[in-house]
């Protein structure tokens, strides 16, 4: 579900996940089943750029990112940003990173070029994206149970 939008961030998440909400889960199994399809779907998309951050490394994804972030909408001061926030605690940037819309799309791509261990990533952007889809799934859910 949220595959698609960790890699071409067409929808923002936001919008994405309380249509997920409204359309998708008719009761609370299914509310439930939507809040995990879509926490997956948003850690395979994270895994996905973080590969592609381990793959090319540094200074290929410095001129990627300059030469085609601006088709996904990620400009190389942000992109600088991001790698600046790894500075500090890890785990925490890329856990709380999962609820700032931006920067849930492209910090796996940082993560994985300065070789973030593979499973506290996982670990962080699986707790930060349930964290962040959770509340975003049942608040759809809860409109259209309103109306």
């Amino acid at each position: 579900m949220c595959l698609g939008e960790k890699l071409l961030p067409i929808v923002p998440s936001y919008a994405l996940l309380v249509s997920f909400g409204l359309t998708v889960a008719h009761d609370t199994t299914g509310l439930l089943g939507v809040v995990l399809a879509s926490t997956c779907g948003s850690v395979l998309g994270a895994i996905g750029w973080y590969v592609v951050g381990r793959l090319i490394g540094r200074e290929r994804s410095e001129r990627f990112v300059a030469r085609f972030g601006k088709y996904v909408l990620l400009r190389p001061a942000f992109y600088q940003r991001l790698m600046a926030a790894y500075d500090g605690k890890p785990f925490l940037v890329t856990a709380l990173g999962q609820a700032v819309p931006a920067a849930r799309i492209y910090l796996p791509l940082p993560a994985g070029v300065i070789g973030l261990s593979f499973l506290p990533f996982v670990l962080a952007t699986t707790v930060g994206a349930l964290v962040w889809n959770a509340p975003l799934v049942t608040l759809g859910y809860l409109l259209r149970s309103a109306g």
